[in-house]
């Protein structure tokens, strides 16, 4: 999680696949900080994923990810 969250000050193309991993860890605040990296860093190939959180069941991480995928097509 606090990878996650050093991701949103500093940043390398090279910490996508990271990422995209968090996207799907079992801890769901990995979850949400991974879902606000891809909305900052503006992580495209993350949308299918952010698409199937949307049925998490932890409200943070379905509000983090709605926030990333309307973030990231208002972009497109």
């Amino acid at each position: 999680m606090w990878a996650g969250r050093g991701l949103l000050y500093v940043w390398s193309a090279g910490a996508t696949s990271a990422v995209l991993s968090g996207l799907h860890d079992g801890a769901w605040r990995v979850r949400e900080i991974s879902a606000k990296v891809a909305r900052r860093r503006e992580v495209a190939v993350a949308e299918p994923i952010l698409v199937a959180l949307l049925d998490d069941p932890m409200q943070r991480v379905r509000a983090a990810s709605d926030a990333a995928l309307s973030a990231l097509t208002a972009r497109e």
